[in-house]
């Protein structure tokens, strides 16, 4: 769903994520200006748990879909640590977009054993070989994704990471 309906219309969000027997609500764009920053991070992080929060007492999972312009580095890590690291695993979960995060340059399998149990849905989606990483721009020209298996990402180890820690969504896109 989008953000203002998260922040604005919570009810109606709800109503009809019942309505249609859905278990998870999420969100797969932050609102930003220019380059995602600290202070973008922590707002979310504080978005991501009053959602959560909301969610929950609904009976239903808040989930945040990364989108690519996260993976900012940040201390020891990134903007996206910060955001996983500090939102409650209780009230956050996330859906692994395969090809957000591979495209800025993070290893998704990596990101599954680093953080266990909170990615419950991925996103699978590829880029095609040759095509440089390290973009944060959250956009890649369709021409440029890949049929799965036939791009650049680790299918084999990141499905095992995503097997051992429980993953229960698989969303296949070809675009």
């Amino acid at each position: 769903v989008g953000y203002d309906d998260l922040k604005k219309r919570p009810d109606s969000v709800i109503a009809n994520a019942k309505a249609l027997g859905a278990k998870y609500v999420g969100l797969a764009w932050y609102p930003h200006q220019g380059a995602f920053k600290e202070s973008d991070a922590r707002q979310a992080i504080a978005d991501f748990n009053s959602f959560g929060k909301t969610m929950k007492d609904a009976g239903l999972q808040f989930f945040y879909h990364n989108h690519g312009y996260e993976p900012v580095p940040f201390g020891d890590g990134t903007l996206y640590d910060l955001i996983v690291r500090e939102t409650d695993p209780n009230l956050v979960k996330f859906e692994l977009d395969v090809l957000w995060a591979y495209l800025p340059g993070v290893d998704p399998a990596a990101m599954i054993r680093k953080y266990p149990g909170r990615f419950k849905l991925m996103h699978i989606k590829d880029m095609k070989p040759g095509i440089a990483r390290g973009s944060l721009s959250g956009g890649l020209p369709a021409e440029q994704q890949a049929v799965i298996g036939q791009g650049q990402v680790n299918w084999p180890d990141l499905l095992s990471a995503a097997e051992k820690d429980g993953l229960e969504y698989y969303y296949l896109e070809d675009e």
